[in-house]
Parts: structure tokens; sequence; C-alpha cells
């Protein structure tokens, strides 16, 4: 096998946090095109998002969605204010 294709050994917990905090971000209205703006931002949580440089739903739709071959559409997978499924976890 390729080194550049050996698969790492992840941590489940470091999945949920990396998931949840995308999830967060997006809540927060945290974008990659707003990205600058938000950092001059007084609000500690969104100062903590910072370094997800997108949201869950920017990589959905770049992996999955309009922006990728599949043209899957977001479904469940929207935030539960949205009426899907997605619910960040609280961040301490």
């Amino acid at each position: 096998m390729d080194q550049a294709h050996v698969p790492l050994p992840v941590s489940p917990d470091l999945v949920i946090v990396i998931v949840s905090k995308n999830d967060q971000a997006e809540e927060c209205d945290v974008t990659k095109s707003n990205l600058g703006q938000m950092m001059k931002s007084g609000n500690r949580v969104i100062r903590r998002l910072l370094g997800a440089q997108r949201n869950y739903g920017e990589i959905f739709e770049r992996g999955l969605g309009s922006g990728s071959e599949r043209k899957l559409p977001r479904g469940p997978n929207k935030l539960w204010t949205q009426g899907g499924l997605m619910y960040a976890l609280p961040m301490r």
C-alpha cells in the first residue's frame, strides 16, 4: 500500500468534537466567506469556532450536495432548526 494512503487511527471522540464544532459553526452562521468578519466578534463561542474554516453545511454541499457530482439533497442532515436531525453538542 502506498504510504500516502495508509489510514491513520482516528479517535471516535475526535470525530465527535470535529463534527460538533462544524455543526455549531453552522448554527452561529460562521462560514468561509464571513470568517474575517467573525474574527472581530465579541462572542466567545464564535471565536472558539473560527478554527473550523467551514461549517457542516458547506462541507456537505461540497462533498455530497449541490457542489459535488452526487447532488444529494441535504434532507435529515440539515440542522434541527431547519427541520433536520443535526444538533451541535454544547462545547465547554
